[in-house]
């Protein structure tokens, strides 16, 4: 499995500090030879004052059991295979990374980028686009780049850097096709005229919500955000949630995350896009085999719709039924 390679590669996720005393129950207990791995490192550094360094760490299941010299753990593991990739290497704790959104990540390394400063993405640096002229013009280049009618969506528009944006800026882009906006908070979308079409964006949406605002004229700006993106999401939805693109933006996104040398993350808004939909996505693309563990850790406003009073127990289930698997 590649459990144990990604663990060495980025750091061993679990806690090195009590690793030297925890386990015993088992030590003495017979052995297989695939039931413990010994990694064999030029350097470990735990977490352990009592320990700093060591040259071993065994495994079994994917969980740290023991870390010393490797004669020790040879001594204690009898019959555990011995591995030798990393003995030029150093194993270091595996980072941990308490407020992501492994969905919303995914949904934006999916889509062509228009940053204000240099971005890191699964397929390298992006460049920063440090001013309005540079921006307006990298649209114009992306929106060729993929020509055609269908919705083009582009991340990465920062207000503060390339100042403000509105339905006329983007129609001298293109209304050949909805052009949509992305912006780089994340929580702002700036449409064209063709994309306010398409979603169905008009003057009554200002009626239900702050996010809608209007123009002198009466009709939307074109800026959609805050409390309007789920309505806008129900329209648009399929724009940013294509199974392909996250797919694809996992992959990139958990990448990046090994490169760092990140283990285990908190994804903080587990609901936020529809329970149903994204238990079937955590399903297909993080399976046992994923690269990162990641804990859910439920958007209080899905779990209140979907459950009301409720709420509590159905997240106590989860968290029970979820014990032993990841994402849990």
């Amino acid at each position: 499995m590649r459990i144990f390679k990604w663990m060495v590669l980025t750091g061993l996720a679990l806690v090195l500090s009590a690793c030297s005393k925890t386990d015993t129950s088992r030590d003495n207990a017979p052995v297989g030879k695939s039931d413990v791995e010994i990694f064999i490192a030029q350097n470990i550094i735990t977490q352990d004052i009592e320990l700093p360094r060591a040259e071993a760490v065994a495994v079994r299941a994917g969980k740290i059991i023991g870390v010393g010299s490797r004669k020790e753990l040879q001594k204690r593991f009898k019959n555990a295979r011995l591995n030798e990739e990393f003995k030029s290497k150093t194993i270091v704790p595996g980072l941990i990374d308490p407020h992501i959104h492994m969905i919303l990540g995914a949904m934006m390394y999916a889509k062509p980028f228009a940053p204000p400063w240099d971005v890191d993405t699964p397929s390298g640096v992006v460049k920063g686009l440090p001013d309005r002229t540079s921006f307006l013009a990298r649209l114009s280049e992306i929106n060729t780049e993929f020509s055609g009618t269908e919705p083009l969506v582009i991340y990465g528009y920062h207000n503060l850097v390339h100042g403000a944006l509105d339905k006329h800026d983007l129609d001298e882009i293109t209304t050949d096709r909805p052009l949509i906006i992305w912006h780089y908070s994340g929580h702002d979308f700036y449409l064209n005229s063709a994309a306010l079409d398409y979603v169905g964006v008009d003057a009554s949406w200002a009626k239900d919500f702050i996010g809608v605002p209007l123009g002198a004229d009466g009709e939307p700006t074109g800026r959609v955000y805050e409390d309007a993106i789920f309505r806008f999401l129900t329209k648009a939805g399929a724009l940013f949630l294509a199974p392909q693109d996250i797919e694809r933006g996992f992959n990139g996104f958990e990448d990046m995350l090994v490169r760092s040398g990140v283990t285990t993350v908190a994804e903080m808004g587990y609901g936020l896009f529809g329970l149903k939909l994204e238990d079937q996505y955590y399903k297909a693309f993080l399976d046992a085999d994923a690269k990162t563990h990641v804990y859910l850790v439920p958007e209080h406003r899905a779990f209140d719709r979907g459950f009301g009073d409720g709420r509590i127990a159905e997240i106590n289930k989860r968290v029970e039924a979820s014990a032993q698997t990841w994402p849990r």
